[in-house]
């Protein structure tokens, strides 16, 4: 009885030692997860390019991403077969079915993904929860490196901020901020330059003799006018809208000469 009760614990050992082992042997895995963030006219574009091996001894139809809440335009693409998956979309979670593409992850066989996606222009960090134990992930913006990272775990999660200080784009409050501080200083300098102007401009003395020629002028000028009318070469309304006109300078210019004269 002893001796079967030792044989059953010593099994049982075995059994729990190996445990950590079998755990560790029969799940998949994600290497060379390489992930680069590009800035574009409508945002920014992202390309996850991964590897997904199959350690578990069965094959495996479902591959799993988890992507940012406000990705949009998403794209996965099997390499090898050149197929475009689609999925189940929960949440964050896209779940696609290989099967429907006749597409099979065997054991100790691996599958080579591209996952593209757009972001908002505005996105400040980059977020990533993985869905697989991974051997090495790295994140990049432009020629800049956010992230690197070896033996992850799944369901691990990362957060890297995107834009440095000079590098975040402006929003469309500050740019219509600084608009309008440009269109202010434009005008104030117009009216600067303006008032300059006016300060160089010196008015011109009419001096008595000036004011004599001007009398002569438009006293004759009221007589060719007169003269016009008695030959009936210009019309009543005409002569009316002259003579009122030319009449009024006339005496301005008298009453000037009449001030000089004093």
């Amino acid at each position: 009885m002893k001796k079967t009760i030792t044989y059953f614990v010593l099994i049982g050992i075995l059994i729990i030692s190996a445990l950590p082992y079998v755990s560790a042997q029969t799940t998949i895995q994600t290497t060379n997860h390489n992930i680069a963030i590009e800035l574009v006219d409508k945002g920014l574009s992202v390309e996850e390019n991964l590897i997904v091996n199959n350690t578990t001894p069965m094959n495996q139809t479902i591959v799993t991403f988890w992507l940012q809440q406000d990705a949009s335009d998403v794209k996965i693409l099997a390499v090898n077969s050149g197929d475009y998956l689609t999925g189940i979309v929960t949440s964050n979670l896209r779940e696609c079915n290989l099967s429907k593409y006749n597409l099979t992850l065997e054991p100790n066989k691996s599958i080579e993904l591209r996952v593209t996606y757009k972001l908002p222009t505005n996105t400040d960090f980059f977020e990533k929860t993985l869905q697989y134990d991974t051997t090495y992930l790295s994140v990049s913006f432009g020629n800049r490196e956010l992230y690197q990272g070896d033996k992850l775990q799944a369901s691990s999660s990362f957060s890297v901020q995107i834009y440095t200080p000079t590098e975040a784009p402006l929003s469309l409050t500050y740019l219509i901020i600084i608009f309008i501080l440009a269109v202010l200083l434009i005008a104030s300098m117009m009216m600067l330059f303006r008032k300059k102007r006016t300060q160089m401009k010196k008015p011109i003395e009419e001096t008595e003799e000036m004011l004599r020629t001007n009398k002569t002028m438009l006293l004759s000028i009221l007589k060719d006018i007169e003269k016009q009318h008695r030959s009936q070469k210009i019309s009543d309304d005409t002569y009316n809208k002259l003579k009122d006109e030319y009449k009024h300078r006339a005496v301005d210019v008298m009453r000037k000469l009449e001030n000089k004269q004093e």
